[in-house]
């Protein structure tokens, strides 16, 4: 679960499912009501997936998810009004079991890890689309999340 910057909306990530299902936020009830639920994955894919990890851009205005299956991080616009989901596309992991990814806190790098094949794909945030554009790969031994630390 992601909520947005807004604090208005919230993100549901779907494992089993490979879906993510937008909520609006209701503090006052501490209520989430349902407002649209959308595929992860491409609609001609065939073969099984799950989703692993879910992400919001700092800026809010784009969100990504993880597939574990179709290899891929799913691209999603967020419509600033609604908080509803506008595909973007996929993009490969360039390696197999994506789990953890994360956002670089400057918004500049997505990085994705792949828990089989022992990398973590690196991935620049093109800002005005929010696509992404690969960058490199780091050899790393079964990477399963991608934190990052504030300084002591």
């Amino acid at each position: 679960m992601a909520f947005h910057p807004d604090r208005q909306h919230a993100y549901v990530l779907s494992e089993l499912a490979s879906s993510v299902t937008v909520f609006d936020y209701d503090p006052v009830r501490a209520a989430f009501i349902w407002t649209q639920t959308i595929s992860a994955l491409p609609p001609d894919f065939t073969g099984t997936n799950t989703a692993a990890e879910i992400r919001i851009h700092p800026t809010g205005r784009f969100l990504y998810t993880t597939n574990r299956g179709h290899n891929s991080v799913a691209m999603f616009e967020i419509e600033p009004k609604t908080g509803e989901l506008e595909v973007i596309g996929w993009e490969s992991t360039r390696g197999q079991w994506p789990r953890g990814m994360n956002i670089d806190p400057s918004g500049t790098f997505l990085y994705a890890a792949n828990q089989n094949t022992d990398n973590i794909a690196v991935f620049r945030i093109q800002q005005g689309s929010g696509r992404l554009s690969f960058s490199t790969l780091v050899n790393t031994p079964t990477p399963v999340d991608v934190e990052f630390g504030g300084l002591a």
